[in-house]
């Protein structure tokens, strides 16, 4: 299992996102995948939406229900893990061997990042 920390200005961040909600939520970080269907189709595509809006995130960050976290499931070749960081409950969904994982506030973009062994 990748361990997680958060960075204390995003752990608030997330902290007031989460309460906005009526119900238990968590955070579901999903990464890189073998088969992405947002994947681009071709090279040009590739460049043209890497033009238009930037390089695309590696991992993407969502806040969810605990109920999602506690039935989600993978397929082959996926890992799904759920941990608990700081009280928050982190489900990570990847294809890709990762060791950490770094959750971090810029500006007001919550981001997730690989760290280095």
């Amino acid at each position: 299992m990748p361990q997680v920390s958060i960075t204390r200005d995003a752990f608030r961040e997330l902290r007031d996102r989460m309460a906005r909600y009526a119900f238990p939520t968590g955070i579901l970080v999903t990464g890189p995948m073998a088969e992405d269907c947002r994947a681009p189709d071709s090279v040009v595509e590739a460049w043209i939406l890497a033009k238009l809006y930037g390089r695309p995130p590696r991992w993407v960050l969502d806040i969810a229900p605990l109920a999602e976290l506690e039935k989600q499931s993978d397929e082959p070749g996926e890992y799904f893990g759920v941990q608990e960081v700081s009280g928050i409950s982190v489900g990570i969904l990847t294809s890709k061997t990762v060791q950490r994982l770094s959750i971090e506030l810029h500006g007001d973009a919550i981001q997730v990042y690989e760290l280095d062994p």
